[in-house]
């Protein structure tokens, strides 16, 4: 990925965000927006921080406004409405500069609200079909929803107040984020990349150690790991390469250390994935989906309705 900053456009007057996918990988990345997931079919793999949820038919789970996440689909049978709204819409008067943080996560046993996920999947079920109607009617119904899913936030689930002074720390952590995650897809055939990565951004091993546990939950190592098993698996289903090529232009210092840690990440060797009918994208976009079915998903929605 060139950059893992969103830019999110909302519906007009509405400040909010409102579609349905069907996930095979969405990068790492991050957005001002407070971004919420009802999975309506299947399951989606949820990396946020330093956990990893599960989600499956029926979970909710609300990304906060500027944290870093990825999402990982379990084949292609899923179905996700995502609500996306403008974290101004999150604000309190007299406090106006205050950075609100909720913890709604069906799929995670913490933290469960006061009055249960019901009316949660009800308001969403609501919000996503009136998105996809015109009418001044299901506009008005459209933003009582959003209120009333906003007003349950604040009244069901435990939330954290953080000051304007962290917001802005938090800034700046997420410019090194980009700076690093940049970096590592540029260089990550080097050898030596641990001790380049330090000594070109300017910060020492362990720092950056705490800083990659803190906003991505794992270390160097392992997002090194993850950028040469990705190209790895580009290589092997869109170019005609010989495997001495790919573990070389992958940075593996031998065969059988490509052939472990392949084995270990995929599940399967690299001949068996190369025959497979695991589909990955050519692009390297922020958000890679699988053709949507509307017409399941509105069926779906209903049934939360």
């Amino acid at each position: 990925m060139s950059y893992i900053y969103e830019e999110i456009k909302h519906i007009t007057a509405v400040a909010i965000n409102v579609f349905i996918a069907s996930i095979n990988h969405s990068n790492y990345h991050w957005h001002n927006d407070y971004e919420v997931m009802l999975v309506l079919d299947g399951s989606v793999r949820l990396s946020c921080k330093n956990q990893t949820t599960l989600c499956s038919a029926g979970d909710i789970a609300l990304v906060n406004s500027q944290e870093v996440h990825e999402l990982i689909g379990e084949g292609q049978d899923n179905l996700c409405l995502f609500v996306q709204i403008d974290r101004q819409l999150m604000s309190n008067p007299s406090h106006p500069d205050a950075q609100y943080y909720f913890y709604l996560n069906s799929a995670s046993e913490s933290y469960e609200p006061k009055e249960g996920y019901a009316v949660f999947r009800h308001t969403l079920a609501e919000i996503g079909l009136f998105a996809k109607k015109e009418d001044p009617g299901s506009r008005h119904l459209l933003q009582a929803n959003l209120h009333l899913f906003l007003a349950e936030l604040y009244k069901n689930c435990i939330y954290d107040v953080h000051p304007n002074s962290n917001v802005a720390v938090d800034q700046e952590d997420l410019k090194l984020l980009t700076l690093v995650l940049e970096y590592v897809q540029l260089h990550f055939s080097s050898k030596n990349i641990h001790q380049d990565i330090c000594e070109d951004l300017g910060v020492s091993d362990k720092t950056l150690y705490r800083f990659l546990k803190k906003y991505l939950g794992f270390s160097l190592k392992d997002l090194v790991l993850k950028n040469r098993i990705d190209h790895a698996k580009y290589l092997l289903k869109f170019e005609d390469r010989p495997i001495g090529y790919i573990v070389s232009a992958c940075g593996f210092g031998s065969d059988k250390s490509f052939y472990r840690a392949f084995k270990k990440e995929v599940g399967m060797t690299p001949a068996t994935f190369k025959q497979s009918d695991k589909i990955i994208e050519k692009t390297s976009s922020v958000k890679n989906y699988f053709s949507t079915d509307l017409g399941k998903a509105m069926r779906l929605l209903r049934e939360w309705d």
